[in-house]
């Protein structure tokens, strides 16, 4: 039994977790200023976005999770320095599900489970290689930033990229994207511009990339798609 059939079993009979649903734009989990969560989430189904708050005072998107992620990692110690960490919140990017659970129970089910133990393991290393690549990220420029994007985008919701073409959903759009890094509307727009007349861009909504060039574009600048 892996991890997410447990918490559903979990879920049937004990209080201390609870499964909820969840749809386009409903939000899933806060920590701010106005509203700490004092629950640990798990991503059942559906796609989420984590988004940050700036110091202009605008929620920013961050991060796209699927499902199994876990979010509220600051709840699970007491002695956590929240004075580090940015105000964030999850919200649904689609209709999906997840299982809230109690941090006490959290606790019981850590002290008890080896499998979640690795399971959590995992999660906290992917997220530290995460933070480090961004480093590296940081120094690329606006062109290589959107393209590494939406390769990385395109494996987190986990779409077909073994067709000729890909295709993204309609809320990975322009405003979406100029929003997830940072940059205005006109810039990305002409960053599509030059993606057209690669013949990489086929259609910006819903966005379309030709499989074929992006691979191309993708293995020569840094990777293998």
């Amino acid at each position: 039994m892996n991890f997410l059939e447990h918490l559903a079993e979990e879920a049937r009979f004990q209080s201390g977790v609870t499964k909820e649903t969840f749809s386009y734009r409903k939000k899933l989990f806060e920590y701010s200023s106005l509203h700490k969560e004092k629950t640990i989430g798990v991503l059942e189904s559906g796609f989420a976005l984590i988004e940050t708050y700036d110091q202009r005072g605008y929620w920013m998107p961050q991060k796209i999770i699927k499902p199994g992620t876990i979010f509220g990692f600051e709840n699970f110690t007491d002695t956590f320095q929240t004075e580090n960490l940015l105000e964030y919140r999850v919200k649904g990017l689609e209709k999906g599900s997840f299982y809230r659970i109690s941090q006490d129970y959290m606790h019981l089910l850590i002290a008890t489970d080896i499998e979640l133990q690795q399971f959590i393991q995992n999660q906290l290393i992917n997220h530290l290689a995460n933070i480090s690549s961004r480093y590296h990220y940081s120094q690329y420029g606006l062109y290589q930033k959107l393209t590494l994007e939406l390769y990385r985008i395109a494996r987190d919701l986990s779409l077909p990229t073994n067709n000729a073409t890909l295709i993204f959903p309609n809320y990975i759009s322009i405003s979406f994207l100029a929003g997830y890094l940072r940059a205005g509307r006109n810039r990305i727009s002409e960053q599509f511009e030059e993606l057209a007349r690669e013949g990489i861009l086929e259609s910006r909504r819903p966005i379309i990339l030709n499989m074929q060039k992006f691979s191309q574009k993708l293995q020569e600048d840094y990777l293998s798609f």
